[in-house]
């Protein structure tokens, strides 16, 4: 069985991805699965928007979540 869904990160133009860490800092990271994810393109750009980033855009991210069956 498989199932398909989507989120929503931040992408920086050189290709990095932003991480916001517990103690209100972030971490820019080369992997999706190490990015902060939201349900919600408008929360990526709100997020874009209080952090003050620069340069930076929200891209959906689609995650395919597969079942031993599929292995």
């Amino acid at each position: 069985m498989s199932k398909t869904e989507y989120v929503w990160v931040i992408q920086r133009d050189d290709g990095m991805y932003v991480n916001f860490m517990d103690n209100d800092d972030l971490t820019w990271y080369e992997h999706t699965w190490q990015a902060t994810m939201t349900w919600s393109k408008h929360q990526a750009e709100k997020d874009i928007v209080l952090w003050k980033l620069q340069n930076c855009r929200p891209v959906k991210v689609k995650i395919s979540i597969v079942g031993e069956d599929d292995e």
